[in-house]
């Protein structure tokens, strides 16, 4: 369609013509005029005596040029315009990738495509974009062809949670240009865009059930497993649940909800199985009714004792506190070791140690507030409590980095080297009230936990879809396989380049996978979903009308109808030669 409409209003002069046709039907009532004599009349048709009736229409010129005078106003009221050959504009759609999304894929394309088939007509030529707004994912599409455009939409698939449209918006205004469109396709409409964005809704409120949650808990060999279930929907449900081991029922059962309602199932984990899963029916969001579960098992740690009998209860309480740690002899390897050591001479850096000066060494009397700085290891603990007299750690190098303070005095040091990291306790441990500081306590805690996740060993969890995964990797190895089944039969595998491995999530689908490298496995998990605002779907609805906005780019990227001064002049003389008409049959 070379041409368009810029006035559609002007549609309404058409009007016009059923309303000459009714005045031409109509028969007016008839002048009695009384003479003398029938010889001098003309001779005339037939005349109505029975006032206003309706009679056949009769063909005139009267009636010709009135008709082609309303045709030629409604033309000209419609202001047709003629689309210019040299036009040309830049269309981005953007894509909400909240996993909402996946429940209205089905008509999705359908619906999409309508509304930019006019969109493109209103250029000669339209350069289409594609974006999403995960940031993990480049442009789906750049071109000139609408079609291809609809095919990468269908083989879309929206996987994160709740998060910010703005940065992708950003980035789609920029590549749009000042005269460019920008299109969010979103099924909840936002609380506020950036100017120029126009939407889209293609959401409507639906009622669905999921699973919202789930925790193993128990000793290895005897966990049991608890799993919430969610009615977000305005009516109550029933919902048949069932747990699948080696893709056989194993487990079956139902749950009744009221709106809103979350309850409660949980069971014992199979004997001799180390995964399973819960399944619901599939309803309109898929990706809740699906959760898979392992049994996790963390990396142990061994960790050996060189201290004297004083600090024998301090290391005790470490490790009846913790999980997963196995003590080993000095003499055996050992992940991390606990270390007693003289004032002022502190050990090298040949192993992962946590420090404590000697009984007896020489202790400085209190002096000054304890106050901790900004680190990880110390976020949110608090070290008001502590009384402690400070000891001499030795001359510090420009690697370690002071935690706790005591006026000017160093209480808690964090020695790095190029593989191994030293906790330094500074003060004299017995004489102090430290372990019933919980800062204290969760500092060490803390400590240890770091080493372990620093530790390349297996690790199996439950986590989160699109959770990030801190993986200790070979920097020096190959690339990270995530292989994951998907919810399907068979296994997704996909690499991830060593030097990006802070960048590694677990996939976005619920379902078991691993990640390895050269062959080794590091971590084996089941990926769940867990997001319940994206889970409640009664907010989600169809908004947005782009016509004006296709309206003015069309009245941009046209020119008027040129032979407009024609069809204007044969305007007047239509009516002129219809009030001729007129006069002359009067």
């Amino acid at each position: 369609m070379d041409w368009v409409i810029s006035n559609p209003l002007g549609w309404w002069a058409l009007l016009g013509l059923p309303a000459i046709l009714g005045i031409h039907f109509l028969q007016h009532r008839a002048r009695r005029i009384e003479i003398s004599t029938l010889f001098l009349l003309e001779h005339v048709g037939p005349e109505s005596r029975e006032g206003r009736v309706v009679e056949r229409l009769r063909s005139s010129p009267q009636l010709w040029l009135q008709l082609l005078a309303v045709l030629l106003l409604t033309w000209l009221l419609v202001q047709p315009r003629w689309i210019r050959t040299d036009s040309f504009q830049r269309v981005v759609v953007v894509l909400d990738s909240s996993v909402s999304m996946s429940a209205y894929r089905d008509g999705l394309v359908g619906r999409v495509r309508d509304v930019l088939v006019p969109m493109g007509r209103a250029a000669a030529l339209t350069e289409w974009r594609l974006l999403e707004s995960d940031p993990g994912r480049g442009t789906r599409y750049a071109g000139t062809s609408l079609d291809e455009l609809c095919d990468r939409l269908g083989e879309w698939s929206p996987r994160l949670g709740e998060h910010s449209l703005e940065p992708v918006l950003g980035v789609a205004r920029g590549l749009a240009g000042g005269a460019g469109a920008v299109v969010l396709v979103t099924d909840h409409e936002p609380v506020s865009i950036p100017p120029g964005v126009e939407l889209l809704g293609v959401g409507r409120p639906l009622d669905q059930c999921g699973f919202a949650g789930m925790r193993v808990e128990g000793d290895t060999g005897r966990e049991t497993w608890t799993a919430t279930i969610r009615n977000y929907g305005d009516r109550p449900a029933e919902r048949a649940w069932g747990l699948v081991v080696d893709g056989q029922a194993a487990t079956q059962g139902t749950v009744r909800l009221q709106p809103d309602q979350t309850r409660a199932i949980s069971g014992d984990f199979p004997p001799d199985r180390d995964r399973f899963e819960l399944v619901m029916a599939t309803d309109a969001l898929a990706v809740d009714d699906r959760l898979p579960v392992v049994r996790p098992r963390p990396k142990r740690l061994a960790v050996a004792a060189r201290v004297e009998a004083a600090i024998e209860p301090l290391v005790e309480k470490l490790f009846r506190s913790l999980p997963a740690l196995d003590r080993v002899r000095p003499s055996e390897d050992a992940d991390l070791e606990i270390y007693s050591y003289e004032p002022g001479i502190l050990p090298d850096l040949g192993m992962h140690r946590i420090c404590v000066p000697r009984v007896g060494a020489p202790a400085a009397e209190p002096e000054g507030l304890v106050v901790a700085e900004t680190h990880p290891l110390t976020e949110g603990l608090s070290w008001g409590g502590l009384l402690c007299g400070a000891v001499d750690p030795g001359p510090l190098t420009d690697a370690d980095e002071v935690l706790v303070w005591q006026g000017a005095r160093p209480l808690v040091i964090l020695r790095r080297g190029s593989e191994h990291e030293h906790l330094v306790l500074a003060f004299d441990l017995p004489s102090s009230n430290a372990e019933r500081i919980p800062g204290f306590v969760i500092l060490l805690h803390r400590f240890v936990e770091r080493i372990r996740a620093a530790k390349p060993a297996l690790t199996v969890d439950n986590v989160e879809v699109s959770q990030r995964l801190p993986i200790p990797a070979d920097p020096d190895g190959g690339p990270l396989v995530i292989a994951s089944d998907g919810g399907e039969a068979e296994i997704a595998a996909r690499t991830l380049p060593v030097r990006q491995r802070d960048l590694l999530r677990a996939p976005d689908q619920p379902g078991f996978f691993t990640v390895s490298q050269d062959g080794r496995i590091l971590f084996e998990g089941a990926a769940r979903f867990a997001d319940v605002r994206e889970a409640d779907l009664r907010g989600a609805s169809s908004f947005g009308s782009l016509g004006s906005r296709v309206n003015e780019v069309k009245v941009r990227n046209s020119r008027p109808d040129p032979a407009a001064p024609i069809w204007g002049a044969l305007l007047i003389a239509a009516v002129l030669g219809s009030w001729a008409a007129r006069g002359g049959t009067s």
